[in-house]
């Protein structure tokens, strides 16, 4: 369901979560194995959101799967065109953030996430509270199995990892926080 303290919040800073565009940065490179349960979890967020795909070069049916979901996106989804060759995980996230610049926030994606429904609500509302721009809002996530068997609740915990450590700008630049 929905966050009501994230909607109280950004109530309180004068602006309605409809005032945003969102964008979802989604790089793909042959999952369709996961793409159906991340679909549904991007389609039933509360807030919409675009979600812009750059697929490197998939050869099992990813394709596909994008552009049957696409309709039933509530943002829509714009799948960029191929570069002709594979790019890798860093280069194709960088062409996909460049393609987001008409959104106000990006929202990264891998393929074989799965988001609460109130993802986004509670991004957009964390990041709503900082006094200046640009803001970077980073989040733990439950660590599961292939199965979304839990495997441990909090991927910081699991890796033994100081969510205040890592708040610094200098570690933020160089770790997966």
């Amino acid at each position: 369901g929905s966050n009501p303290s994230a909607r109280a919040a950004i109530a309180a800073n004068g602006s309605d979560l409809a005032d945003f565009r969102l964008a979802i940065a989604l790089a793909t490179c042959n999952g369709a194995a996961w793409l159906d349960v991340l679909l549904a979890s991007l389609a039933a967020q509360t807030v919409p959101a675009e979600v812009v795909v750059g697929d490197d070069g998939s050869t099992d049916g990813t394709l596909d799967l994008l552009h049957a979901w696409a309709p039933r996106l509530p943002g829509g989804l714009r799948l960029l065109p191929s570069v002709g060759r594979r790019l890798g995980a860093a280069a194709n996230f960088a062409r996909i953030l460049a393609a987001c610049d008409r959104a106000d926030w990006v929202a990264c994606c891998d393929q074989d996430d799965v988001w609460d429904a109130d993802h986004l609500e509670t991004l957009l509302s964390a990041g709503q509270t900082a006094d200046a721009g640009p803001v970077l809002v980073a989040s733990d996530l439950r660590v599961v199995d292939r199965d979304l068997h839990p495997i441990h609740p909090s991927f910081w915990g699991y890796q033994g990892f100081d969510p205040w450590r890592g708040a610094d700008l200098r570690c933020l630049l160089v770790m997966n926080c």
